[in-house]
Formats: C-alpha cells, structure tokens, sequence
C-alpha cells in the first residue's frame, strides 16, 4: 500500500490540496490578491501534476490495449481532464448554458484540431509513398506493376 502511495504521491497531493482548498476558498479570498493569486498558483501546480498521472495511466493503458483502442483512450483521457477542469472553473457560473457551451467547444476543437493533424500526417504519408513508387517506377520499370 505504501509503494502505491509513493507511486501516486501526485494523486494524493493533489487530492490532499483539494480538501484543504475547498473550505478555505472565502477565507483565501478574503486575505487579498496576493493570498488568492498563491493560491491560484499552488492549486494549479496540483492540477497539472495530476493530470500527469492520469496521462501516465492512460498511456500504459493504451499500451495494453493496443492500437486502435490506445489511441482513443488517450484522446479521451486528455478531453476528459480538459472538461472536467472547464466543469469545475465554471461551476459558479450563474448561466448554465455558459457551461455547457464552453465545454462543448473545448470538446469540439480538440476533436477538430486531432482529425486536422491526422489528415495532414496522411496526406504526408500517402505523398511520400506515391512519390517513392515513382522513384522506383522510373529507376526500375518493372517493379511498378508489382507495387
């Protein structure tokens, strides 16, 4: 048990940082901007380190997995963290379709910006080939009717 703690000491501090956090929000307020921008900081330190180890997780994950399937468990992963913090920062929001259409956008331009990336690496890819077909085509010409 305490080799899994000492492994996740990000999980745990983040989450121990969150139980603090939450009922000294007023009084971190109440202290002035340089208590509250401390604070900011600290608690996104412990967001980014835990983040790390929900990548960590997802990544030896998809590396059971398998191809398919790891690529989109990391995709989720990192989509999900990204909602879940947009969820929380916003959660005092008076409109709640403030909320849900921030978080469907942030969904939205990941989603776009990774099938924009994949094209781009295809196209790349499929260039490449055609253009090594032709290479070989010309400095052999038989093997072209074999590729």
């Amino acid at each position: 048990m305490l080799a899994i703690l000492k492994q996740e000491k990000y999980l745990v501090i983040a989450a121990f940082m969150a139980v603090i956090a939450f009922p000294l929000e007023h009084v971190a307020l109440a202290a002035g901007q340089a208590a509250s921008l401390a604070t900011a900081t600290l608690l996104i330190g412990a967001i980014m380190l835990a983040s790390l180890r929900v990548a960590h997780h997802a990544e030896v994950l998809a590396e059971k997995v398998g191809e398919p399937y790891g690529t989109m468990i990391l995709t989720l992963a990192a989509v999900l963290v990204e909602v879940v913090i947009l969820g929380i920062m916003m959660s005092h929001t008076s409109s709640p379709t403030l909320v849900r259409d921030t978080i469907y956008s942030a969904v939205m331009l990941d989603m776009n910006g990774i099938m924009v990336v994949a094209a781009i690496l295809g196209g790349l890819a499929a260039f490449l080939r055609q253009h090594a077909i032709h290479a070989l085509s010309r400095r052999f010409p038989g093997t072209a009717f074999v590729v």
